[in-house]
């Protein structure tokens, strides 16, 4: 049975693709691109401005792909599982929870985020989404394995989809790669040299 990549998109610093086409560029001098991708998306989730970057980054990635691929919306809640891979993890909102913490005003708004898989806690929360999730936090990305961990969970059926995100958020930078993996036969076998392809387009 095959697994294969059905839409996938990236963020690099100030330009969004979809299927390695251009869907978004904030200006290169914007302070507030998280905010102009969610505007650009027209969403409505007032939570959004409370996030720390990493959270709003992944949410938006996955709104870019239900956006892309609305059959999304015919999995079950419990069908979809979040795999994902960090480098930096939460350092932003730590090192802003260390630094109130230095000054004896700890912020429990910053402090909440000094979890990294918080990302897919958002991500759940929005979308009402309680299937498998896990997040690794590794220097390097650990490709194969993470392949294989996927194709566990589909083959398995643990999951009937999953989503694939490779993110990080520190320093205003914003690096965000993003896939829906699925056992339909339309899409792009997941293995590591297609799965690295796209994420280059």
């Amino acid at each position: 049975m095959n697994v294969n990549i059905s839409t996938y998109c990236t963020v690099s610093n100030h330009l969004v693709k979809v299927n390695g086409t251009e869907y978004f560029e904030g200006a290169p001098d914007e302070p507030n691109f998280l905010k102009a991708l969610y505007q650009k998306l027209e969403m409505s989730y007032p939570k959004f401005f409370k996030m720390d970057d990493l959270s709003k980054l992944g949410v938006l990635g996955v709104e870019l792909l239900k956006l892309h691929n609305p059959e999304i919306s015919n999995y079950s809640d419990d069908e979809i599982g979040l795999v994902f891979q960090t480098s930096k993890g939460c350092i932003s909102s730590d090192l802003s929870h260390q630094e109130k913490v230095n000054k004896k005003s700890p912020s429990p708004s910053i402090f909440v985020y000094t979890l990294a898989n918080i990302v897919i806690g958002e991500i759940s929360i929005k979308n009402k989404w309680f299937g498998e999730s896990i997040l690794f936090i590794a220097e390097e990305n650990d490709t194969s394995s993470t392949i294989n961990y996927l194709k566990s969970l589909i083959l398995t059926n643990k999951s009937k989809c999953c989503i694939l995100g490779i993110i990080d958020a520190y320093d205003n930078k914003t690096e965000l790669k993003m896939a829906l993996i699925t056992k339909q036969e339309l899409g792009i076998a997941l293995n590591e040299q297609n799965l690295k392809a796209i994420f280059e387009k």
